[in-house]
């Protein structure tokens, strides 16, 4: 392979790479769609017109004699997850199951986040209830988990009993970088939150800024895989 067959090739992985981080890691086939609009209960100007408005979500965990079985589930839109390990749930006779509501919430009607942190995206309140005898579940026996999509990459994910005041949750590893996951065991508010940013301002870690980003280290590498080469062939031809 010769040298500007071998530039080239290097040139056009680069353009792969750089167009698949800022669109999210997705892959060649996927045609470079960027990731759905973030739906917000109260969005941000710049965000305001074309809002969809968060959906909530409904996950049942059916009851036996040992506790609750195995249960997950997603709100319609996907921006929360939930996975519940079996028997997070104790038995609770004449009862046949727990719903665990989860609706989002505006996260500026709740505590702020601790300083140097932003609301990253929506709040969303988790409840448990018996059914039928509608008793509240007050904790969570097992293992349970919650992913957030968020529209800014995130720093931690939080947690609040009552909506007053935050304590950081255990962290769950997501490989994408517009989720974030952590480990609960109670009923209450969750909230991502983020150093702020200015998402009109070039570099302020939007996505069009990051879309900005990936072009101009590609176009500096692609210059420099295509004009060094040039140069270096030049000095050796003067000093010859």
């Amino acid at each position: 392979m010769t040298g500007a067959r071998l530039r080239r090739g290097l040139a056009l992985a680069l353009v792969y790479v750089a167009l698949a981080a800022a669109y999210n890691a997705r892959p060649l086939f996927d045609g470079f769609a960027p990731p759905a609009p973030y739906r917000w209960v109260s969005p941000p100007p710049e965000f305001r017109a074309g809002n969809v408005v968060p959906q909530p979500a409904t996950v049942e965990a059916p009851l036996g004699p040992s506790g609750s079985a195995q249960a997950g589930g997603s709100s319609g839109d996907g921006q929360v997850i939930l996975s519940f390990a079996a028997g997070a749930f104790p038995a609770q006779p004449p009862d046949t199951k727990v719903v665990v509501q989860v609706a989002p919430v505006d996260p500026a009607t709740l505590a702020p986040p601790p300083a140097g942190l932003a609301a990253d995206g929506n709040a969303y309140r988790l409840q448990f209830a018996y059914e039928p005898s509608k008793s509240p579940a007050a904790a969570v026996a097992a293992p349970a988990d919650i992913f957030l999509v968020v529209p800014e990459p995130a720093q931690s994910l939080l947690f609040s009993a009552d909506g007053q005041a935050w304590e950081v949750l255990p962290f769950r590893p997501v490989p994408d970088l517009h989720q974030i996951g952590g480990a609960f065991d109670r009923p209450g508010y969750f909230l991502a939150v983020a150093p702020p940013v200015d998402r009109l301002r070039p570099g302020g870690g939007g996505e069009a800024a990051g879309v900005l980003r990936a072009v101009a280290a590609i176009a500096a590498l692609v210059l420099a895989l295509w004009f060094l080469p040039v140069g270096a062939r030049r000095l050796r031809g003067r000093g010859a």
